[in-house]
């Protein structure tokens, strides 16, 4: 895992509180997830970098100071493609493998389409605030790891 060091600055983003708020808020703003899903993928990014990418930390970083709620809306993007990396990995069967349905030919979709579907397109206002927010807090330490 790489990490990418911001030059500390007062107005640099604060990725350790970011990230926290990431792995707590962006499930909540995923869709084509069930909603039994949110709590779990809370619980495995808080366990571990299953959902991490170095690409979120570059966005936020890249894109900060232009507008911080662009960079945390191009944050959110290189997490939704996490999330899909992640589950990508996993060997879905049985009752799983499927959790949504074509509205076409109302066929339950393949595990690998459902995970296609999962997005992120519109970060919800008050998730965005909070995320901007996170990133906002005082820090000394800057560093870009899980």
């Amino acid at each position: 895992m790489t990490n990418c060091k911001f030059a500390v600055a007062a107005d640099a983003p604060n990725w350790k509180h970011f990230y926290r708020a990431l792995i707590r808020l962006g499930p909540l703003a995923l869709t084509g997830i069930p909603k039994e899903w949110v709590k779990w993928f809370q619980e495995e990014g808080a366990a571990g970098d299953w959902f991490w990418s170095e690409y979120i930390c570059e966005s936020l970083e890249t894109y900060w100071e232009e507008s911080p709620e662009l960079a945390v809306r191009q944050a959110m993007v290189h997490y939704v493609e996490a999330v899909r990396a992640g589950l990508s990995e996993l060997p879905f069967g049985g009752f799983c493998g499927s959790w949504l349905t074509d509205p076409a030919s109302a066929e339950p979709m393949s595990s690998s389409d459902c995970i296609a579907q999962i997005s992120c397109d519109d970060v919800p206002p008050r998730i965005l605030r909070a995320l901007v927010g996170a990133a906002k807090q005082p820090s000394s330490e800057a560093v870009c790891a899980p």
